[in-house]
């Protein structure tokens, strides 16, 4: 390009350069969201499965009855199991410095230094657990508001208040972090396990299966054997069963639907930046008409002009690029640290990202370019003649005749407006774009807002009591009604369960929800049939199941009969509907009566839910 045609396209930016400077704003911005946010998805799928993959994660979790280490043993000689490690699990409660009272798991094991199977790396402080204190997961003590070298109060049923400090942080990058729904973790020594747990027996198996480990189908044939071969002729039950997809972590759906989303928005803002940069050159076209009619007199060409403008547009991008490099750099750290405490892991270092630099430049220059060619070369391709006849406001249109009600100047206004046809669209399809961007984000969070009054209406109460020991329902609903804020208790049971199906194989852990057919602390959306106070002729238990179970076990329909392993001990259930799902895996509801006697608590329950009197202050009749 000749030194004239430079100068002239140097011109056109700073003649233009409120217009310009706009467009390569909007350019930059949205170059530096699609560059922020494919760098953040990068480094947090690298460091998510880095990390997972060095726990050496077990194909299969069990939650059991309790059992001997020696029980260890016979499991490891299994010919479908290659690996095997045995814990100790056991619900408290604790509080903090902030005295909010928290629900947390306590972990032990025979020998924390033998740990190898969903590896635990310490953090900081002390590790394994001393027997005077405990050791909290790392995310776990951000929820608890602790620090290492702070005392946290450990709330057992039937003993008193236990102070311990928490001399060190561990983290544990095969569980779930708490912000994304994981439960709160602290890990002792088993001496202190026995004093709060009151037994060295272990209750959970982390096992990894022969052969192909990550194989889902060789994962639930390994639980099958287990159970059928080892633990069911020790007298040993399943209560819990957590196949999930071996190989993947559980959080990563929830992971994934985030960093789809940031990137979703990120092409939106550069297809808003883009509309806006062919706007640009299409009103900087249309302002220059009579320029391009004088080019072409003097002996310009149509492939010249092209070049001319499309040089404008390449140095836009250019600008934008070298604004969009380092600040994408910039943010998708940022991103990716921010999703990385949210998930709780570390992020590996992924080098320079010369993919997604590449990236940048590309989409910043061809992207621009491709839009904008074709009404280049339809303005450059113009005829001597069309380009200087230019017949302004006072020239021919193909408007209605129709009389509008309005001053002469507002009429001059408005057939401006409309007059190029082309612009006009571009315009409003920039602004419609830019409104459309910005109704998705808000209609996104109104959505997000929905969904989560539905999770808060799903279970309409105000305290939620889970208890160490099943209790008398009545016993405890009179003791509570004692203090006046209480309006009403219910008595619900918890458990859980799996259903071995026809082939041998067996499901995944199932949710079991005893609550009364009457509640009215709980209101799931039915889909099909109805709730559990349907009259039974054929004297089979009612239950109820929600989608994700359906979806689950997709020969399941209402009407139909099942057969749930509960504890060890099947029992037939006849399904009367079901229910949509809430942000919660495998449920079904079922009466609380049928289930606690099931559980062999007849006429007890593990959960209370309370409702408060209005006005009253929850956290302090919670406390009380």
């Amino acid at each position: 390009m000749t030194g004239v045609r430079w100068r002239k396209v140097r011109a056109d930016l700073t003649t233009n350069r409120l217009r310009s400077g706009l467009a390569v704003l909007s350019l930059a911005v949205g170059t530096t969201a699609v560059g922020a946010m494919l760098l953040a998805g990068t480094t947090v799928d690298a460091s998510f499965s880095t990390g997972f993959a060095a726990t050496n994660a077990p194909s299969a979790m069990l939650v059991t009855a309790p059992f001997t280490p020696a029980l260890v043993d016979d499991v490891r000689a299994h010919p479908a199991v290659a690996d095997v490690e045995a814990r100790r699990l056991h619900q408290v409660q604790a509080t903090g410095p902030t005295g909010d009272l928290v629900g947390v798991e306590l972990v032990s094991m025979p020998d924390f230094s033998a740990n190898h199977v969903a590896m635990i790396d310490p953090d900081s402080g002390t590790w394994p657990p001393p027997p005077d204190g405990i050791v909290l997961e790392r995310a776990s003590a951000a929820e608890l508001g602790t620090d290492v070298g702070d005392e946290v109060t450990i709330h057992v049923a039937g003993q008193a208040p236990r102070r311990m400090r928490v001399r060190g942080t561990a983290l544990d990058a095969f569980e779930v972090a708490p912000m994304l729904g994981g439960q709160v973790r602290g890990y002792v020594a088993m001496d202190t396990m026995v004093d709060l747990a009151g037994s060295d027996d272990l209750n959970a198996l982390y096992l990894r299966a022969t052969d192909d480990p990550a194989d889902r189908a060789r994962a639930q044939s390994m639980t099958v054997a287990v159970r059928d071969d080892v633990l069911s002729p020790a007298g040993v039950a399943i209560e819990a069963n957590a196949v999930d997809d071996p190989g993947v972590h559980r959080a990563d759906n929830a992971l994934s639907f985030l960093v789809v989303a940031m990137q979703l928005l990120s092409v939106l803002a550069l297809v808003v930046a883009i509309a806006l940069v062919v706007n640009t050159v299409a009103a900087l076209l249309a302002q220059q008409r009579s320029q391009v009619g004088m080019m072409k007199a003097i002996g310009a060409t149509t492939r010249q002009l092209t070049g001319q403008y499309l040089a404008y547009v390449a140095l836009l991008s250019a600008v934008a690029v070298l604004v969009s490099i380092p600040a994408s750099l910039l943010l998708g750290t940022t991103v990716a640290g921010f999703v990385a405490d949210l998930a709780n892991i570390d992020l590996v270092p992924v080098g320079v990202p010369i993919t997604a630099i590449a990236v940048q430049v590309a989409i910043a220059t061809l992207l621009p370019l491709g839009a904008v060619v074709f009404a280049v070369r339809r303005t450059a391709g113009m005829t001597v003649r069309e380009a200087i006849s230019d017949p302004g406001l006072a020239g021919p249109t193909s408007q209605a005749s129709a009389h509008v009600p309005a001053s002469r100047p507002t009429t001059l206004a408005l057939r401006n407006a409309i007059r190029n046809r082309t612009r006009m669209a571009l315009t409003v399809l920039t602004v419609a774009l830019c409104g459309g961007v910005l109704v998705g984000v808000i209609s996104t969070g109104a959505g997000l807002g929905r969904l989560g009054d539905q999770v808060a209406g799903y279970r309409d109460y105000d305290v939620e009591l889970a208890l160490g020991e099943p209790v008398v329902v009545d016993e405890a609903a009179d003791l509570l009604g004692d203090d006046p804020a209480v309006a009403s208790v219910e008595g619900w049971v918890r458990g859980q369960a799996t259903r071995p199906r026809v082939d041998g194989t067996t499901s995944e852990g199932i949710d079991l929800l005893g609550v009364p057919p009457e509640t009215s602390s709980l209101h799931p959306t039915l889909l099909a049939g109805q709730w559990l106070d349907t009259d039974d002729a054929d004297g089979v238990d009612p239950i109820v199941i929600n989608t994700h179970l359906a979806d689950a076990e997709p020969d399941l329909e209402v009407g139909d009969s099942i057969v749930l392993d509960v504890h060890g001990q099947r029992h037939p259930w006849r399904i009367v509907g079901i229910a949509t799902t809430t942000l919660v895996g495998p449920v079904a509801y079922t009466p609380a009566d049928t289930l606690a006697a099931v559980t062999s608590a007849p006429g007890r329950a593990t959960l209370l839910t309370v409702q408060l009197t209005e006005g009253t202050d929850q956290a302090a009749a919670a406390e009380r």
